[in-house]
């Protein structure tokens, strides 16, 4: 009792080779089609420094399609960068508290 998994990854509308791992089954690269057995899967992707975990649920003699939407790097960047910064600033705060109530 087989159906198909279909994974595909995408930015900006563009489809993207993004790497795929379904749990317990594999690691793969999209666009990616594999005959699997009926059942659960949990699918977890890697796009540039970006992760998502996705659910799938494969039916027999059925065909089931995954997409994957990852942000651009420049918006993925830019966020980045805003998340360090208020890291930097936590980090920052916290020494100086710390300095301040060891006098």
């Amino acid at each position: 009792m087989t159906g198909t998994l279909t994974v595909k990854a995408w930015v900006d509308g563009e489809e993207v080779a993004a790497e795929v791992e379904i749990v317990g089954v594999g690691k793969y690269h999209t666009p990616v089609t594999l005959p699997l057995p009926e059942g659960e899967y949990i699918l977890i992707a890697r796009w540039m420094g970006q992760e998502q975990i996705k659910p799938a649920q494969v039916f027999e003699g059925k065909q089931t399609i995954i997409d994957f939407y990852f942000m651009a790097i420049s918006e993925a960047l830019a966020y980045f960068y805003a998340a360090t910064s208020i890291v930097s600033l936590i980090i920052s705060i916290i020494g100086l508290w710390i300095s301040a109530t060891r006098k």
